[in-house]
């Protein structure tokens, strides 16, 4: 009788710590599975904020050279009604004798400077 008791709740207790077993085991998976979806998760969030990152900074880029190009047109388009008035007053002979050779290479750099601006410009 007393070893029949025993064998008892020893299947008892070892059917016992098989459910135990078996609980621990599923809490492990869930637990992995929630930390893999949180992972999941996240990447996806860090991977939608890179993407508007990267939009926000070529949006700002493309600012910035619009600005450069309205910036570099009111220059080349100043230098040329200077240099077309330099020409002016050059054919006109309204340069004094003392300034007349001054003004002539001045007016020939800036004629240099504009022509290249509008030729290497990037905004055309």
């Amino acid at each position: 009788m007393l070893s029949a008791i025993v064998k008892e709740h020893q299947s008892k207790q070892s059917a016992r710590k098989e459910r135990q077993e078996q609980k621990r085991k599923d809490a492990v998976q869930a637990a992995s599975n929630l930390t893999q979806a949180l992972v999941d998760h996240l990447n996806v969030g860090s991977s939608v904020s890179e993407s508007e990152e990267t939009r926000r900074r070529s949006e700002a880029a493309a600012a910035q050279r619009d600005q450069f190009c309205q910036a570099n047109a009111v220059v080349v388009e100043f230098g040329g009604v200077l240099l077309e008035l330099l020409e002016r007053d050059r054919r006109r002979g309204k340069l004094g004798a003392q300034h007349r050779g001054r003004h002539e290479n001045d007016s020939d750099r800036f004629g240099i400077f504009v022509q290249s601006h509008t030729r290497e410009s990037k905004c055309r």
